[in-house]
């Protein structure tokens, strides 16, 4: 190939990934609304929602960078999954309640199963999670 024909190629590669790249943000834009009225989550638990996911996603791509074999990609999505849960902590703990956000099921089921919960912490909200779900 040419590289004339070379430069078409990676413009129709990049131009097809900028579509699928807005497309994929106008579709959750799109089911954000009926993914939150089916569940009866407020704009605030959406919020809090997609934060417990962007520090999931940072430890995802820190373990995908690693098996890669990419130790500096890696390395860097680790101390930002770092940050991120150190910062989520620090923003819905109540340690009164032992709860995260508004005490709801989802924000206390979610930081569990994401690991953000400080091992410390770990017991007090499960239990404090089944004492929820057997009231509500």
């Amino acid at each position: 190939m040419n590289a004339r024909g070379y430069k078409w190629v990676v413009l129709a590669l990049l131009s097809g990934a900028f579509f699928f790249h807005q497309a994929d943000r106008a579709l959750f834009g799109l089911l954000t609304i009926p993914i939150q009225e089916d569940l009866g989550l407020t704009d605030l638990q959406i919020g809090w929602v997609n934060t417990a996911l962007f520090c999931e996603m940072c430890r995802i791509v820190a373990e995908t960078a690693a098996a890669l074999g990419k130790a500096d990609e890696a390395a860097r999505y680790h101390a930002l999954h770092a940050r991120a849960k150190a910062a989520f902590h620090a923003a819905f703990f109540h340690d009164g309640t032992k709860t995260y956000g508004d005490g709801s099921q989802t924000t206390a089921a979610l930081p569990l199963v994401f690991g953000l919960v400080p091992e410390a912490a770990r017991a007090a909200v499960a239990a404090r999670l089944v004492r929820t779900v057997r009231e509500e």
